[in-house]
């Protein structure tokens, strides 16, 4: 109330506060007292004073709450007071305090006829435009549903509940599981263990997707290799959309503190959330690849299944040893048996169609039907991409990430696809299908024949990560000197506040990523294996 200026002058504060640590009052003071409470009141809280949901969200240092007008009013001090006495029913002073008290009382209601303007503080008349700029009225609806909208966050709801019910549920068995296993991370642990686990992690990590896809692409440039590289691309798509709609660990400091117990290295950027996308890749790809390569025959009707048993067997072994690496790393099990059940669908999404996209990435041509699902498909990553909202109406932090790993992989998916396209269009336009320095007409007719010996193999891997990194710096710093230059013709002609300016500088960066994601995807496709050609490596 010091701090209130305008409201000392029109009303002096300090003899009316202390109405409430005296008896020795009078309706003169309890008047005076109850317009300095509506001078206040106009002061913190504005013309019109809140609900009392409103009110009760505010501190208690700024405004009393509005049970205080009802029952320690100073009109109700001044009639408790004078109860002995017999006059709080009748007598001038009891019809004083009655009406104090009905001003009081009129605090706690949200309309405007309780509040008579002062006379120091003439009442504005606001025009109907100027009310409707100001601001949503008392009972204007925020936002807007529909009953199929509703329904799904229903769902949603209740999922996400469920799974974090079951993160939790899970973390507490992770250390008595990885007991029995004999992987616990304990202090004085074998360091081959340690060393096993970490390398089982790095082949189970995107770094080492970025190295052995080009590398299978460069070695062994068979149709199925392409299929595994836009597999992994749709499997971390998918992954991330799922991490971004449940979103399970925005309560991490709670849910995840017994993992930080276990680990007691949680590095800074892991999203451990459901499901886990390393489980995904090692459900996905290996299990893929064997049902494409052996076929459906059961293995009863097999000649010589034993081929076919260990190959399954290491996937399994695999499988395992990469979900208790997960777990080693922070990861809980109901995040990685959700990775293990999202990689067990995929396949039987992406096998009726593995034919056609195989045949379609090696030849070339026109395919309606798959260039309608890819565009179809990247579009709506792009733009229907779930992105929740946090009270303050912000989008989540994680969730802009999972957001920013979509958009990168759906351009790396897309120049990788246009680059194997323009290979198979060269070969078609040569002439010479099959014939080249560096191909070979039995694994396709743009497959890079695999290198006969060691160095030939560790040639072609080092030109081809050379031109790559080459080709990506390049791209990307003329991409920053072009966006830079950009802006800084857009802000010299227009004015715009910082926020704006904020998110224009992240569109430019995020456009330096994408255009790095978009070069590497056309090298390892299409430049790469030009260069292999004309060298004849």
């Amino acid at each position: 109330a010091t701090n209130l200026t305008g409201v000392r002058r029109a009303v002096p504060l300090t003899p009316s506060l202390r109405v409430f640590a005296s008896a020795a009052h009078t309706p003169e003071t309890l008047l005076h007292f109850g317009q300095a409470l509506e001078a206040t009141t106009r002061a913190v809280l504005g013309p019109c004073p809140p609900s009392p949901n409103a009110m009760a969200g505010l501190s208690p240092e700024v405004v009393l709450p509005p049970a205080t007008f009802h029952h320690a009013s100073p009109a109700s001090v001044g009639l408790r007071h004078r109860r002995g006495s017999g006059a709080e029913g009748g007598g001038e002073i009891g019809a004083e305090a009655a009406q104090c008290r009905a001003s009081l009382e009129g605090f706690s209601t949200p309309t405007r006829a309780n509040l008579p303007p002062l006379e120091e503080e003439p009442a504005s008349k606001a025009s109907g435009a100027e009310v409707a700029l100001a601001g949503p009225a008392i009972g204007d609806p925020v936002s807007m549903s529909v009953p199929l909208l509703q329904l799904l966050m229903l769902l949603h709801s209740l999922a996400r509940r469920y799974l974090i019910g079951q993160i939790s549920t899970t973390e507490r068995i992770t250390p008595s599981l990885l007991r029995y296993l004999h992987a616990e991370p304990v202090a004085g642990e074998s360091v081959a263990v340690s060393a096993a686990f970490l390398v089982v992690n790095l082949l189970a990590s995107r770094k080492f997707y970025i190295v052995a896809g080009p590398a299978l692409l460069w070695l062994w440039g068979t149709p199925l290799v392409n299929l595994l590289v836009v597999c992994y691309c749709f499997n971390c798509i998918v992954g991330c959309m799922l991490k971004s709609t449940l979103l399970t660990n925005v309560n991490g400091d709670t849910l995840r503190a017994r993992e930080r117990q276990l680990t007691g290295n949680r590095r800074k950027g892991k999203m451990h959330a459901w499901p886990s996308v390393a489980a995904i890749n090692a459900t996905t790809l290996p299990f893929l690849a064997l049902r494409i390569h052996f076929g459906s025959e059961w293995i009863w009707e097999m000649q010589d299944p034993t081929n076919i048993v260990l190959s399954y067997a290491a996937a399994i072994t695999w499988l395992v040893l990469v979900c208790v690496a997960r777990m080693r790393a922070g990861d809980s099990p109901a995040d990685i048996q959700g990775g293990v059940v999202v990689g067990a669908i995929v396949p039987r999404v992406v096998v009726p169609l593995s034919d056609s996209i195989m045949l379609w990435l090696q030849e070339g041509g026109w395919n309606a039907q798959l260039v309608a699902l890819l565009v179809a498909g990247s579009f709506s990553a792009l733009t229907l991409f779930p992105l929740p909202i946090n009270a303050s109406g912000d989008v989540f932090r994680d969730a802009l990430s999972c957001y920013h790993r979509t958009a990168v992989l759906v351009t790396f998916m897309l120049s990788f696809v246009v680059g194997k396209l323009m290979l198979a269009a060269d070969a078609v336009e040569a002439g010479s299908l099959g014939q080249g320095p560096g191909a070979s007409g039995e694994a396709g007719a743009t497959a890079l024949a695999a290198p006969s010996t060691a160095p030939l193999a560790a040639a072609r891997m080092l030109l081809g990560l050379t031109l790559a990194l080459v080709a990506v710096e390049l791209v990307s710093r003329t991409v920053r000197v072009c966006v830079q230059a950009l802006l800084q013709a857009a802000g010299a002609k227009t004015a715009c506040g910082k926020g704006i300016a904020r998110n224009v500088r992240r569109a430019g960066i995020e456009t330096v990523i994408l255009s790095r994601a978009a070069t590497f995807g056309l090298c390892i496709s299409y430049i790469c294996p030009t260069v292999f050609s004309a060298v004849g490596i």
